[in-house]
C-alpha cells in the first residue's frame, strides 16, 4: 500500500486530474477511501481520470498494488515482471508517479502516418470543445532549438466537434530523412489556440 495526503490547487478547478503511474502491476486507488478505479495493465503507464474525486482542497490518496494476482495465469511464467527465472521480478511501482491538470480541450493522440516519399498524413485526435475562433498551429523544433512553422489551420464546422479526428497531409520536404549513421531527429508540436499545447 502508498498513501500520502496530496494539496489540489485552486488553479486545477475545472481542470481534469489525471494520475498516471509509469509502471506497476495490478492497482485499485482510493481517495479519501473511497475506491476510484484500478487496472491490471503491466506493459504500459496505468492512468486514471481522478477529476471528480481530487477537488481544490486536501486529499488522501492511497494505491494498492498486488503483487500476486489479479493476471491472466498465462503471464506468471511468460512476463520478466512476474518470473523470477529472469532476476527481475520486480514489485510495487517504478518510475513517475505523478499528478497533472489539464485543460477540458486537449490532445489524446498524435500520429504520423507514411513511408514513401516526402509527404506524410499527421493524424491528431482531441477531445473537448475548443474556442469558436480556433487555429491549429504545427511547428517542427530540430535538435539544435530551430524552429519551423509546418501550416497555421483554422478550424470550423465538424472540426470543432466535441471529439474530433483530423487528418491533414504534411510536406517534410525539407526535412532531412533519416540516417543511421547521421541521425537527425525533429519534434513535432501541436497547438489549439485557447486549449492545451501537446508535444508528443
Amino acid at each position: 500500500w502508498y498513501s500520502r495526503e496530496v494539496d489540489i490547487p485552486v488553479s486545477w478547478r475545472d481542470k481534469i486530474v489525471m494520475l498516471t503511474l509509469e509502471r506497476t502491476k495490478t492497482t485499485a486507488i482510493y481517495v479519501d477511501g473511497n475506491y476510484c478505479g484500478g487496472s491490471n495493465n503491466i506493459v504500459a503507464p496505468q492512468t486514471f481520470d481522478l477529476t471528480v474525486a481530487l477537488r481544490p482542497g486536501r486529499h488522501q490518496l492511497t494505491i494498492s498494488v498486488d503483487n500476486a494476482a489479479g493476471l491472466p495465469s498465462q503471464l506468471y511464467s511468460a512476463s520478466h515482471q512476474l518470473c523470477e527465472d529472469t532476476q527481475t521480478n520486480w514489485n510495487g511501482i517504478i518510475g513517475a508517479i505523478r499528478l497533472k491538470a489539464i485543460n477540458p480541450c486537449h490532445f489524446t493522440s498524435m500520429q504520423l502516418l507514411g513511408s514513401n516519399g516526402t509527404t506524410r498524413t499527421l493524424v491528431l485526435q482531441w477531445t473537448g470543445k475548443p474556442a469558436r475562433q480556433v487555429q491549429l498551429r504545427l511547428t517542427i523544433t530540430t535538435a539544435d532549438q530551430k524552429q519551423t512553422l509546418l501550416r497555421l489551420t483554422p478550424l470550423h464546422g465538424k472540426a470543432l466537434q466535441r471529439q474530433h479526428t483530423l487528418h491533414l497531409p504534411l510536406d517534410l520536404s525539407q526535412l532531412a530523412a533519416w540516417s543511421e549513421w547521421q541521425p537527425t531527429t525533429y519534434r513535432l508540436r501541436a497547438e489549439l489556440t485557447g486549449c492545451d499545447a501537446i508535444e508528443q
